[in-house]
Order: structure tokens, then sequence, then C-alpha cells
């Protein structure tokens, strides 16, 4: 996967989570959201930034593509 898919693919998980998060802040009977899926999905995009090559790495796997 080259680094641009992966941080759209960040970018769309941390949207998701911003509104879920809203959307279990508004409602109460939704906060379970707030400890399981938001929890879930910020560890999903902590793996993604962290498998994203940066700087010359980065720069190897976009000419390689």
């Amino acid at each position: 996967m080259n680094p641009a898919s992966r941080l759209l693919y960040l970018r769309v998980v941390l949207v998701l989570a911003g509104i879920i998060a809203v959307q279990a802040i508004k409602a109460p009977r939704e906060h379970g959201y707030l400890l399981v899926d938001i929890r879930a999905l910020v560890i999903v995009a902590v793996a993604l930034a962290m498998l994203t090559p940066r700087g010359e790495a980065a720069e190897l796997t976009r000419t390689a593509v």
C-alpha cells in the first residue's frame, strides 16, 4: 500500500471516530461507543500512522510504484 493511500485511510478513520464521538456524546444511551468503538478506531489510526513511511522511505516507496 502506498503512503498516500495510508494517509487517506488515516484521515477517514479519524473523521469517522470524530463523528461517532459526537453522536455518542449527544445521546446518553450511546456512551458505550465512546469506550469501545472510538478506542478501536484510534488504535487503527495510530497503527496506520506508524506504518506510513516518512522521509526517504516515502520517496523510495513513491518512486517504486
